[in-house]
């Protein structure tokens, strides 16, 4: 009961990151309208504002693509106008089997969380203003451009789903040693996890406040 307990507190955590990261990219797309007469601009700021998170979104693809032997194309970093919306950066990769799809497809969450982590461990330790300042940055950027696009969605599942047959596959085959030291992984991974979304979750909170402070102030400006 326990680790679903903590799977429910990742999901929850996970939907508020998503939330604000979709808010966030509105307010981009409002202040740049009420600004200067279109959201384009917005994209564009959207952009080099999060460009390191946006880098390590497709590196991400690109490296693990790399590692599982799939062919790839050229990375490109730009925003360009798709059927779907905006895409702010693009790596395709040669058709291959449905499990390293889905590796490849998962590759920008699991190495964005794996930076949350490095990121607040660091920051745990560090009492310089500066420092701390480019940390929590790299937390804003890399948090909200971890989230995968329609493409990467396609066939995500079955990486999960393989481990949750393996994992109920251990439990009737009675693998009580591999399934404890599996859950014991579990917590040592999980536990510093949710104190990294719940940090990411409240800079995400403080970046968004002054967006929609600005909105208001553009608001009535315009009225």
């Amino acid at each position: 009961m326990q680790v679903i307990f903590y799977i429910f507190v990742l999901g929850i955590l996970l939907l508020f990151l998503y939330f604000f990261h979709r808010l966030i990219i509105k307010y981009f797309s409002l202040v740049s309208f009420l600004a200067f007469g279109t959201s384009k601009i917005g994209v564009y700021l959207y952009f080099l504002f999060f460009l390191p998170g946006v880098i390590l979104h497709e590196l991400s693809h690109l490296f693990t693509a790399s590692i599982l032997g799939v062919p790839s194309g050229k990375l490109k970093v730009f925003p360009t106008k798709t059927e779907q919306g905006w895409s702010l950066g693009q790596v395709s990769s040669a058709e291959t089997d449905i499990l390293r799809s889905s590796l490849i497809g998962l590759a920008p969450i699991v190495v964005g969380t794996a930076s949350l982590l490095v990121i607040v461990n660091l920051g745990l330790g560090i009492k310089d203003l500066a420092k701390n300042i480019l940390l929590l940055y790299l937390l804003l950027a890399f948090t909200n451009t971890m989230f995968l696009s329609e493409e990467d969605r396609t066939s995500i599942w079955a990486f999960p789903s393989l481990l949750v047959i393996l994992f109920l596959f251990g439990r009737a085959m009675g693998w009580v040693g591999v399934l404890t030291t599996v859950e014991n992984l579990f917590y040592q991974i999980v536990s510093p996890l949710i104190l990294s979304f719940s940090l990411t979750v409240l800079v995400d909170f403080l970046f968004f406040l002054p967006l929609v402070l600005l909105v208001e102030i553009l608001l009535r400006i315009r009225a």
